[in-house]
């Protein structure tokens, strides 16, 4: 059954780029780096300047812990380097990698899990500024991209996922018998490439926004199959 053509999103006031964790540990010359990390850093500096040109805010988020680990918790055990302090919040490995174009106006977000809104201000952020849908890229695409984009999506914003400025690295067999990927696409609500014409953020993006109904309803309709 085909779907219904989703009405286009217009990209006002009301949109704000997120940027997960583009730190020197995740983008390059580091043991978790993505093997992408660099392409996809300067696709987002193109993004986040075509987002500054049109008035649209940018929030970069890290992915820290605190020095000596008491809130490590099980990622320690999951990712060795972290229990070696690769993230602590005042490592040099844990701070925004310098590829990224990080200017003053902009916003920093330090996480201490893998979504950006478990246990930060970001929603304060967001709410206070009138912010109803978040533009979505980053590292890794399948963890801390994807968690970001769920806890978005169940608090009621649009999230727009970048298909073309996210990236992976491998995880350690967590008991499925494989590692992750090295890449992949954002499954979230919509997928945007980021370097196509739509990606200037006065324009409109066409890309189709399935609701949690919808997903539902195609899930329950893959299990009776």
């Amino acid at each position: 059954m085909s779907q219904r053509p989703c009405p286009p999103i217009d990209l006002d006031e009301h949109a704000v780029l997120v940027v997960v964790d583009m730190q020197r540990v995740f983008v390059a010359d580091a043991p978790i780096a993505a093997p992408a990390g660099a392409e996809v850093a300067a696709r987002l500096n193109r993004l986040a300047a075509a987002c500054c040109q049109s008035g649209l805010p940018v929030i970069w988020t890290r992915h820290v812990v605190r020095p000596g680990g008491s809130n490590i918790g099980l990622l320690g055990e999951m990712v060795p380097p972290v229990a070696g302090g690769i993230i602590d919040e005042d490592a040099p490995t844990a701070a925004l990698h310098e590829l990224m174009d990080v200017h003053d106006g902009d916003i920093i977000v330090d996480k201490p899990r893998f979504g950006a809104f478990y246990g930060t201000d970001l929603e304060v952020i967001l709410r206070s500024n009138g912010i109803d849908t978040i533009i979505l890229g980053g590292i890794n695409t399948n963890v801390c991209v994807d968690t970001t984009a769920r806890e978005a999506a169940v608090r009621e914003f649009r999230v727009l996922f970048l298909s073309d400025d996210t990236a992976n690295f491998d995880l350690p067999d967590g008991g499925s018998g494989r590692s992750a990927p090295k890449t992949c696409s954002g499954p979230q609500s919509q997928s945007w490439p980021s370097d196509s014409p739509r990606s200037t953020p006065s324009m409109r993006c066409r890309a189709g926004f399935r609701s949690s109904a919808q997903r539902d309803r195609s899930a329950h309709g893959a299990r009776r199959g």
